[in-house]
C-alpha cells in the first residue's frame, strides 16, 4: 500500500481542511488516460466505489484501482518552494 511521509501526511490535512471542502474530502491519484505511467491529483469530496482509502492522522488518499496497485510499493513525498507552492513526488 502506498505510504505517507509525515510531511505528506501534513501538507494533505492541511489541504483538506478547508471550510469550504466537506468533511469527508480527500486526495485522489488517479493514472492518466494519454499516459497510464503518469499519475494526477485532485481534491475530492468522496471517494468512487472502488477506490482504495487511506486515512492517516487526517490525510485522506483516494487511490483508483490502477494507481493503487501502481504505487503499492511506493512513499508519497511533498517539497514546498519558497513561495509556498507545493509538489508531490513518488519513490
Amino acid at each position: 500500500m502506498l505510504t505517507l511521509t509525515d510531511d505528506a501526511v501534513t501538507a494533505i490535512s492541511a489541504m483538506i481542511a478547508k471550510p469550504e471542502l466537506p468533511p469527508r474530502s480527500g486526495l485522489r491519484i488517479a493514472p492518466r488516460e494519454d499516459d497510464p505511467e503518469s499519475f494526477f491529483l485532485i481534491l475530492t469530496s468522496d471517494p468512487a466505489p472502488d477506490d482504495h482509502v487511506i486515512d492517516e492522522n487526517g490525510a485522506r488518499i483516494f487511490l483508483e484501482p490502477r494507481a493503487a496497485k501502481a504505487l503499492a510499493d511506493k512513499s508519497l513525498h511533498v517539497r514546498a518552494d519558497g513561495g509556498g507552492a507545493i509538489a508531490f513526488t513518488l519513490t
